[in-house]
């Protein structure tokens, strides 16, 4: 899966240019960033000063739905899972739904669609290293709840050692943000489960050429 970055190709994040160059992406996924004020649910990378300004997470899932893509919620506040959940729901688009950002292990009661690719705020106690991998899919197994598929990480902890590792424990891995078309290479050679790119045209060019072995 490849995700296109809230901003993509210049675009803005969050914004109507984001949304209206989407057939542009060849991605798989659209990211935006959630956040709420009340029972308003919004889309910004930053806490807005007046939150009603900004496009609605109701009007953002009505732009996925038309695009037929997944999206990517980043969630920036804790507790939220539900909320977006139901609004997904009320959609129709909750099997296009994946959360990363502040969702935890602590959502799984609310977790019963969607998926979840989980920070490394997650595995403090044990890091995110090749020594590691084995123990984080543990700790996520135990939790019997499907949704959660891995961990989303920076691509600087997307090391060849861990990204084998992850491979060998059947641990699933989601990198960002990954623009260089040299690292873009290189991680996509380990066939990750998602990532996401400022330059969603490039990877998924670079894909293909691995998928024909070239």
């Amino acid at each position: 899966m490849i995700t296109a970055h809230g901003g993509a190709l210049g675009t803005g994040r969050n914004t109507a240019r984001y949304f209206d160059r989407v057939a542009d992406y060849a991605a798989d996924a659209l990211e935006i960033d959630v956040r709420k004020r009340g029972d308003l649910l919004y889309i910004s990378h930053l806490p807005a000063l007046f939150p009603k300004r900004k496009i609605t997470l109701d009007e953002a899932f009505d732009r996925v739905r038309e695009s037929g893509l997944r999206v990517n919620c980043d969630l920036k506040q804790r507790g939220m899972v539900r909320a977006v959940l139901d609004l997904a729901k009320s959609k129709g688009i909750a099997d296009k739904v994946y959360f990363t950002g502040t969702a935890s292990l602590e959502d799984s009661d609310e977790l019963d669609a969607g998926e979840v690719w989980l920070n490394s705020f997650n595995f403090r106690d044990t890091g995110i290293t090749p020594e590691t991998a084995a123990l984080i899919k543990e700790k996520i197994d135990a939790t019997g709840n499907p949704a959660f598929r891995g961990v989303n990480i920076n691509r600087s902890l997307a090391t060849d050692a861990f990204m084998e590792a992850a491979k060998k424990a059947g641990l699933g891995v989601s990198v960002y943000t990954v623009d260089d078309p040299r690292e873009q290479e290189r991680i996509l050679a380990h066939n990750p489960d998602n990532m996401t790119t400022n330059q969603p045209v490039t990877a998924r060019r670079i894909l293909e050429k691995i998928s024909k072995g070239e």
